[in-house]
């Protein structure tokens, strides 16, 4: 597996989810979990799509696992 595919279909996955073509975006953040699973990134937007799109226990077992990959994403929910 090349880390590099991850970040690409990660890369897609936020111009998608930009474009709000959330469910294209979830897919291309899934198969960036996939490809690199240590992608906290990618479980943190993929929780925000998810969110938009309405499947909230998705959106908070991703926010779970991106701060378990990266304590520091804690931050962005404390503020709220």
């Amino acid at each position: 597996m090349n880390p590099e595919y991850a970040e690409a279909y990660y890369n897609r996955g936020v111009a998608y989810g930009e474009s709000g073509k959330v469910e294209e975006a979830i897919a291309d953040y899934t198969k960036a979990v996939e490809l690199n699973p240590e992608s906290a990134e990618a479980y943190y937007n993929r929780g925000i799509a998810y969110g938009k799109s309405g499947k909230v226990e998705e959106a908070i077992a991703d926010y779970t696992k991106a701060i378990e990959l990266n304590p520091e994403l804690k931050k962005f929910f404390d503020a709220k």
